[in-house]
Protein backbone atom coordinates (compact mmCIF):
# COMPACT_ATOMS: atom_id res chain seq x y z
CA UNK A 1 0.00 0.00 0.00
CA UNK A 2 1.52 3.53 -0.68
CA UNK A 3 0.51 6.95 -0.36
CA UNK A 4 0.44 8.85 -3.16
CA UNK A 5 -1.36 11.95 -4.79
CA UNK A 6 -3.39 12.73 -1.57
CA UNK A 7 -4.86 8.89 -1.29
CA UNK A 8 -3.78 4.97 -0.30
CA UNK A 9 -3.70 3.02 -3.02
CA UNK A 10 -2.65 -0.93 -3.53
CA UNK A 11 -1.63 -2.05 -6.30
CA UNK A 12 -0.64 -5.18 -8.37
CA UNK A 13 1.93 -5.42 -11.66
CA UNK A 14 -0.79 -3.08 -13.49
CA UNK A 15 -3.62 -2.51 -11.86
CA UNK A 16 -4.08 -0.46 -8.74
CA UNK A 17 -7.36 -0.54 -5.76
CA UNK A 18 -7.62 3.00 -4.42
CA UNK A 19 -8.99 2.53 -1.19
CA UNK A 20 -12.63 4.03 -0.26
CA UNK A 21 -12.12 8.07 0.71
CA UNK A 22 -10.13 7.85 -2.62
CA UNK A 23 -12.96 6.82 -4.83
CA UNK A 24 -14.86 7.88 -6.90
CA UNK A 25 -14.50 11.56 -7.34
CA UNK A 26 -10.72 11.27 -6.79
CA UNK A 27 -10.02 8.30 -8.77
CA UNK A 28 -11.95 8.78 -12.68
CA UNK A 29 -10.46 6.74 -14.91
CA UNK A 30 -7.57 8.38 -16.91
CA UNK A 31 -7.47 11.16 -14.72
CA UNK A 32 -5.87 9.42 -10.82
CA UNK A 33 -2.24 9.26 -9.75
CA UNK A 34 -2.47 5.15 -10.65
CA UNK A 35 -3.51 6.01 -13.90
CA UNK A 36 -0.96 8.51 -15.04
CA UNK A 37 1.81 6.28 -13.75
CA UNK A 38 0.04 3.54 -16.25
CA UNK A 39 -1.90 1.25 -13.73
CA UNK A 40 -5.63 0.74 -14.38
CA UNK A 41 -7.98 1.07 -11.32
CA UNK A 42 -9.82 -2.07 -10.18
CA UNK A 43 -12.25 -1.43 -7.32
CA UNK A 44 -14.62 -4.28 -5.78
CA UNK A 45 -18.07 -5.59 -5.69
CA UNK A 46 -18.36 -6.66 -2.61
CA UNK A 47 -16.26 -6.02 1.14
CA UNK A 48 -16.23 -9.35 2.96
CA UNK A 49 -15.85 -7.05 6.24
CA UNK A 50 -13.20 -9.33 7.52
CA UNK A 51 -11.11 -6.08 8.59
CA UNK A 52 -14.12 -5.08 10.86
CA UNK A 53 -14.04 -5.02 14.57
CA UNK A 54 -15.76 -7.91 15.82
CA UNK A 55 -15.28 -9.82 12.56
CA UNK A 56 -15.34 -13.33 12.79
CA UNK A 57 -14.91 -16.47 10.08
CA UNK A 58 -18.79 -17.33 10.36
CA UNK A 59 -19.45 -13.48 9.84
CA UNK A 60 -16.61 -13.25 6.98
CA UNK A 61 -18.88 -16.03 5.32
CA UNK A 62 -21.94 -15.31 5.91
CA UNK A 63 -21.36 -11.61 3.98
CA UNK A 64 -19.38 -13.17 1.26
CA UNK A 65 -21.46 -16.52 0.66
CA UNK A 66 -25.17 -14.73 0.72
CA UNK A 67 -23.90 -12.01 -1.52
CA UNK A 68 -21.39 -13.08 -3.93
CA UNK A 69 -22.63 -13.23 -7.41
CA UNK A 70 -21.27 -13.93 -10.99
CA UNK A 71 -18.61 -11.40 -12.04
CA UNK A 72 -17.87 -9.90 -8.36
CA UNK A 73 -15.10 -8.58 -6.94
CA UNK A 74 -14.65 -9.85 -3.03
CA UNK A 75 -12.34 -7.76 -1.11
CA UNK A 76 -10.28 -9.85 1.32
CA UNK A 77 -7.32 -9.13 3.10
CA UNK A 78 -4.58 -11.35 3.93
CA UNK A 79 -3.62 -10.08 7.05
CA UNK A 80 -6.96 -11.03 8.34
CA UNK A 81 -6.94 -13.42 11.15
CA UNK A 82 -10.93 -14.70 10.00
CA UNK A 83 -9.76 -14.28 6.64
CA UNK A 84 -7.16 -17.19 7.05
CA UNK A 85 -9.38 -19.01 9.16
CA UNK A 86 -12.48 -19.12 6.99
CA UNK A 87 -10.86 -18.85 3.09
CA UNK A 88 -11.06 -22.95 2.61
CA UNK A 89 -14.88 -22.64 3.39
CA UNK A 90 -15.37 -19.99 1.31
CA UNK A 91 -14.12 -21.64 -1.78
CA UNK A 92 -15.77 -24.72 -1.30
CA UNK A 93 -19.27 -22.25 -0.67
CA UNK A 94 -18.11 -20.56 -3.95
CA UNK A 95 -17.25 -24.16 -5.73
CA UNK A 96 -21.04 -25.13 -4.60
CA UNK A 97 -22.70 -21.93 -5.75
CA UNK A 98 -21.27 -23.04 -9.74
CA UNK A 99 -18.51 -19.70 -9.34
CA UNK A 100 -14.67 -19.57 -10.52
CA UNK A 101 -12.37 -17.98 -8.33
CA UNK A 102 -10.04 -16.31 -10.60
CA UNK A 103 -7.30 -13.31 -10.43
CA UNK A 104 -7.40 -9.78 -10.92
CA UNK A 105 -5.13 -10.36 -13.82
CA UNK A 106 -7.83 -12.89 -15.50
CA UNK A 107 -11.03 -11.06 -15.11
CA UNK A 108 -9.14 -7.80 -16.80
CA UNK A 109 -7.34 -9.87 -19.98
CA UNK A 110 -8.79 -9.17 -23.34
Amino acid sequence: MCWASGHWWCSWPDVDRPAPPARPSRCRPGRSFAAKAGYRSVYWTLDSGDWLAGATADKVAKRVLDNVGNGYIVVLHASSRPTAQVLPRLLAGLKAKGLKVVTVSQVLAP
